[in-house]
C-alpha cells in the first residue's frame, strides 16, 4: 500500500500546474525543444505559444492551464 502512495505522491507532483510566468515557459520551452520531431513536440510548441499568449493578455487561468499541456507533453 505505501509504494501505492508514492507512486500517486510522485504522479502528483508531476502534474502540479506551474505557475505562469516566462521563466516557466522558458523552462518548457527548453524540455519541448529536446522532443523528437512529431506531434507531441508540436503540440507542445502550440500550447506553449498559447500560454505567452494568454501571459501578455494577463490571462494567468488560462496561461496555467497551456503551460500546463505543454508540460505534459514533455513527459
Amino acid at each position: 500500500m505505501a509504494l501505492v502512495m508514492l507512486g500517486s505522491t510522485a504522479q502528483a507532483q508531476q502534474l502540479q500546474v506551474r505557475d505562469c510566468n516566462e521563466q516557466n515557459i522558458a523552462f518548457v520551452a527548453e524540455g519541448a525543444a529536446k522532443l523528437p520531431d512529431g506531434k507531441q513536440k508540436t503540440t507542445a510548441a502550440d500550447e506553449l505559444t498559447a500560454a505567452r499568449e494568454a501571459l501578455a493578455k494577463g490571462d494567468v487561468e488560462a496561461c496555467k492551464a497551456h503551460l500546463q499541456k505543454a508540460t505534459l507533453q514533455t513527459k
